[in-house]
């Protein structure tokens, strides 16, 4: 069984199961490292707080009408603050090198499978992507005015190999 689907009933993406699953472990170290700070610095309280926060907007990835910028930057921001009081907790000397370390490197990993997560077309998620650059509409000057009544519009092929799509609109007239 891979351990980072376990949720695979109702979480049937498996990247989305995968980021659920990296946080809670990372919310296991700091709980982990917490111990090591005094209960009365404040700064146990705020590992702790913006670990449950960082655990309900990982919560906010599993949605079926795909992730929202808004989680992606929370979980961004959220990522970037535990890094920092980790940092705090390592200089003032609660925790060691190699413990910042390894949550570093775990934060650091979860950042850039979000990251990946996040630019994965929207169609590879199973959602359709629309975007104004497919539709191109290419305006020719006629050397010889044509009398037109009303017109309509027609697929053309473009030939540029290197355009994302092969098909453009183009106004053609209709001939009476």
């Amino acid at each position: 069984m891979n351990r980072f689907n376990e949720y695979k009933e109702f979480i049937k993406d498996k990247h989305v199961s995968f980021i659920i699953k990296k946080t809670e472990r990372i919310v296991y170290g700091v709980y982990m490292l917490a111990r090591f700070v005094p209960a009365e610095d404040t700064l146990t309280s705020d590992l702790k707080k913006n670990s449950h926060a960082l655990l309900k907007t990982s919560s906010q990835f599993v949605s079926t009408t795909g992730i929202s910028q808004t989680a992606i930057d929370s979980m961004y921001s959220h990522l970037q603050y535990l890094s920092s009081l980790l940092s705090l907790a390592f200089i003032s000397g609660y925790i060691s090198s190699s413990n910042i370390e390894i949550m570093k490197n775990e934060i650091n990993y979860l950042h850039k499978h979000i990251e990946e997560l996040s630019t994965h077309s929207a169609s590879e998620r199973g959602q359709l992507q629309i975007k104004s650059e497919h539709f191109i509409v290419q305006q020719h000057k006629a050397t010889n005015p044509v009398k037109q009544e009303s017109s309509s519009l027609s697929f053309i092929k473009k030939e540029n190999p290197r355009s994302e799509t092969n098909l453009s609109f183009k106004k053609t007239p209709k001939l009476s």
